[in-house]
């Protein structure tokens, strides 16, 4: 037998990466939206009674003092690349499916399951990659959940058809399972590919692959890029002042070299003599590539190292979750003072015939994406 496959998975991700950026334990009622619903929500916006997929109005009628902000995929990106850290530590075999959930092979059972703790993530061991994320699923938050082979078929005995809509399929096709008669995971297990497929289409198949393919390798871990400077000193150092100096040096070195990236991720790294590397990092709410704002924020993580007695030896900075903002597109025409006047005309003797067209990009239904509405001119 194989070595254990581990899920380990953060569930309402958006709000867990927003608690990150903002370094607070507590965000209090806050949901992020996307297209019109609930795409996650903090805890205490969850025991209110917040659900995915809620609309916005009905999040009010619970919380009427919630935050409320837009999806971040970028955010949730930057903000996992810490989990992906954290995990590389104990195992180099780390494979992100997306922000929110990673797959290893640990081979260090105990290690894995204090950094689990130290992210408050949940996670699970199991023979397959199907299980473990079914499990990690119903695991307690910080714990780290163990199904052992022979235990398999109890659990997905057990587990509800539900734990599906929250892996793989959408929550009307685990519902309609769910009115079918197939009440467990292990029911749904017994059906042939050309059942679902031929009742559920691609999401048939799509679940048939889920629960009976045999898992591929999990690949090993490949940090993103980052641009990384150091420095080490000729004798120890005790002095914060002097360090501090070094450091925004440091990022502004490595603010050269972003050419024309951005960061949104910052990380400050103490080497200390006969003590193990100090390291403090942030995600940052919007992606950056000013030296001063970077600065600011470096010296701030250096202060929370800042210890009696510290002998510091090195001092290194690192740029993580670089991007290459979007270009947008200029005008190609230079605009014509002579259209303007025909709407003009036309508008003072047929008014609202001329519109124009605007766009909804949270809408929920395809119809309300776009919409007419008369030019206005001054």
């Amino acid at each position: 037998m194989g070595m254990d496959v581990g899920c380990v998975h953060i569930p309402h991700v958006g709000a867990w990466a927003i608690r990150e950026c903002e370094g607070q334990d507590d965000l209090g009622e806050l949901v992020v939206v996307e297209s019109g619903r609930v795409a996650s929500a903090s805890v205490a916006a969850q025991s209110a009674g917040v659900e995915r997929g809620m609309t916005t109005a009905r999040v009010r009628t619970l919380c009427p003092d919630v935050t409320v902000r837009p999806r971040d995929p970028a955010l949730e990106a930057a903000a996992w690349q810490r989990v992906e850290a954290r995990l590389n530590e104990v195992t180099p075999y780390v494979e992100t499916e997306s922000p929110g959930r990673a797959f290893v092979r640990p081979h260090r059972r105990a290690r894995l399951a204090e950094v689990i703790d130290d992210l408050g993530a949940r996670a699970a061991l199991a023979p397959s990659r199907s299980v473990a994320q079914l499990a990690a699923g119903k695991a307690i938050r910080g714990e780290l959940l163990k199904i052992d082979a022979e235990h398999v078929t109890s659990f997905l005995r057990r587990l509800p058809v539900g734990a599906l809509a929250e892996a793989v399929v959408p929550a009307d096709v685990a519902e309609q399972l769910a009115l079918f008669g197939y009440g467990t995971v292990h029911a749904v297990r017994a059906l042939s590919k050309r059942h679902l497929t031929a009742q559920f289409g691609d999401d048939g198949a799509c679940l048939h692959a889920f629960l009976h393919d045999d898992d591929p390798p999990i690949s090993a871990y490949v940090p993103p890029p980052s641009i990384c400077e150091s420095y080490t000193f000729e004798h120890t150092h005790d002095e914060p002042g002097r360090i501090e100096t070094i450091l925004v040096e440091l990022v502004q070195d490595a603010v050269k070299r972003l050419e024309r990236r951005t960061t949104q991720r910052l990380t400050v790294r103490l080497e200390e003599r006969n003590r193990q590397t100090q390291t403090a990092a942030r995600t940052l709410r919007e992606p950056k590539e000013d030296a001063g704002d970077l600065a600011g924020l470096a010296s701030t993580l250096l202060h929370t190292l800042v210890h009696d007695g510290m002998r510091v030896s090195a001092v290194s900075v690192e740029l993580g979750a670089l991007a290459t903002p979007a270009g947008r597109q200029g005008r190609l025409f230079n605009e014509r003072p002579g259209v303007r006047k025909v709407i003009e005309a036309v508008e003072q003797r047929y008014p609202g015939a001329v519109q124009r067209v605007v766009t909804e990009a949270a809408a929920i239904f395809d119809e309300d994406r776009y919409d007419f509405v008369p030019v206005r001119t001054a």
